[in-house]
Formats: structure tokens, sequence, C-alpha cells
């Protein structure tokens, strides 16, 4: 009898602990189309799937498609609808797609809350139109539901999520049902933006070219050359300027070195009058020169 009841005990305990799972939460928080395919310094600070390029998911999640196939539309291009390359300056477009529905697993596995978008194209705007359904991977709920159409411009999708939740995605109008990118990020902070702040440090006079030693750690723009951006700034914006090349390689210190290789380049934006350069910096201090 004893041994029969520990049995028992053993199995009520497991019971209670399954029936303990936390409850997955999805709050929608808007569908944003302005940044069309730039996603870098707005989306994806934590990580990242550009579908047809590159996937670095954060150590919070765990992230499978079910249903899904892929296709790339276009593997470079400048078109600004398509996603931006984790780094560089390429763009892709590329898609998750399926003639029916398919859907996305995410599981975020630290209780935390955090910000998931999900960017949706109709690339060659052929008049897709699609239902996108959050649901309680547990208990089958559904957690959100949304319709989307006229997104051959791009939609980002965005939720605060927390704990396991599925994705679907089905086709109400047009060939499929597509996902171009999926990104994760902090959940939003409440209050009103930071106020934009610049201190000046010094004028280095003495680096001349020499720039990777002494500057550029976290990321680059060479004009004429290559461009690495960090994950905390959103695209540069030059406003007003045309380019020019005084020289593509050259030995001369007072060029700037290339990203690549041991030459170096002489190159700037120019105007005859003024011009200027929109940087937006999402997180934290940093050091621009």
């Amino acid at each position: 009898m004893t041994t029969g009841n520990s049995i028992l005990r053993g199995l009520c305990i497991t019971l209670a602990v399954g029936r303990l799972a936390m409850a997955a939460t999805a709050v929608f928080t808007g569908v944003d189309t302005a940044p069309q395919g730039n996603w870098r310094g707005t989306y994806g600070a934590d990580g990242w799937n550009v579908v047809g390029s590159s996937t670095s998911y954060p150590s919070y999640a765990t992230v499978s498609s079910s249903g899904a196939s892929t296709y790339v539309w276009s593997s470079s291009t400048t078109d600004v609808r398509a996603l931006q390359t984790a780094t560089g300056s390429g763009r892709v477009a590329g898609t998750w797609y399926n003639s029916s529905s398919f859907t996305i697993d995410v599981n975020l596995t630290d209780a935390g809350a955090h910000t998931v978008a999900l960017y949706c194209l109709d690339w060659e705007i052929s008049n897709r139109a699609e239902s996108v359904v959050v649901k309680d991977f547990s208990s089958g709920s559904t957690l959100d539901s949304r319709s989307v159409s006229n997104f051959g411009a791009g939609q980002y999708l965005v939720w605060t999520i927390t704990g396991h939740v599925t994705i679907t995605l089905t086709k109400t109008g047009g060939s499929n049902a597509v996902a171009s990118g999926l990104f994760f990020s902090p959940p939003p902070v409440s209050g009103p933006p930071p106020s934009a702040s610049a201190s000046f440090v010094l004028q280095d006079s003495t680096t001349q070219g020499k720039w990777k030693t002494v500057y550029g750690r976290d990321g680059s723009s060479v004009f004429a050359d290559s461009q690495v951006l960090p994950s905390y700034l959103g695209a540069i914006t030059p406003s007003g300027s045309n380019s020019f090349t005084w020289a593509a390689s050259t030995s001369d210190v007072r060029a700037l070195q290339k990203a690549a290789g041991g030459s170096n380049i002489a190159a700037c934006l120019f105007s005859s009058g003024a011009f200027t350069i929109d940087l937006n910096f999402t997180g934290g201090s940093h050091k621009l020169a």
C-alpha cells in the first residue's frame, strides 16, 4: 500500500507541473510600412532571419517552420523593398511560401517579452492577400489575427510576444501566402523616446586615412568602397549630396584605407552648397567619427 501511494503521489506531482506551464501572450503593436527593406537599426537588434540570405536567431528563441518552401526572387537588387543583408550594402528579395498556408513556430524560452516583427512582401505586386494568425502553442487559443493585403511595398507586422506561439499564414488572395523575414528585438520602452545628443570630443589630424586601428570597431562606411553598419544604427541617408572619387586606388596615406585589402581610396560626398547625413542611433551612446 505504501508503495502504491508513493507512485500515485509521483503521478500527481508530474501532472501538476504540466498544468503550470506559462500561457503565451501576443500583443499587436502595429503595421509598419515606413522602413520597407531597411530593417537594420529598426528591427532585429537581437536576431533575424532574412529569408534567402542569412539567419541569426537570439539565444532565447527557438524557431522552426512547417509547410513553407523557400524562393528567392532576386539575390541582389537595389530595390528598397528588398531586405537588407545582415552586413554590407546588399539586398535580397526572398520568401517563405505555400500555395495554401504555412506555420512558423516561435518559442521564446526566457519568460521575457520581446518584439517580433514579420516582414510580408508581395514582390511582383500580384494582388496577394493573406491572413496571419498567432496562437498559443500549448492551448491552441488564438492570441491575435490580422488580414494583410496591398503589401507590394512591404509591411512589418509587429507584436510584443512572450512564451511559445505559432504564426500561421494562409492565402486569401493571389497565388500563395508569403513572408520574407522574421526579426527579434527588445520590447518597446514606454514613455517618450530619448532626446538626441551630440558632444564634440576632438579633431584628429594625425590618423589620416589609417582608420582601421583607431575608428570603426563597430562598423564603417567608406564612401565609394564598402559599408558595414552596426545593429544599433539604421541606414545612413545623405540628402543633397553627390559622390566623387579622386582615386579608386592609391598609396597616399591621406586617403582612407579600404575595408578589405591593402590599398586606399580617395572619395567623398560633396555639394556646392550644403548637404545632410541622417543617422538614427537606436540604443545607447556611441562614438562617431
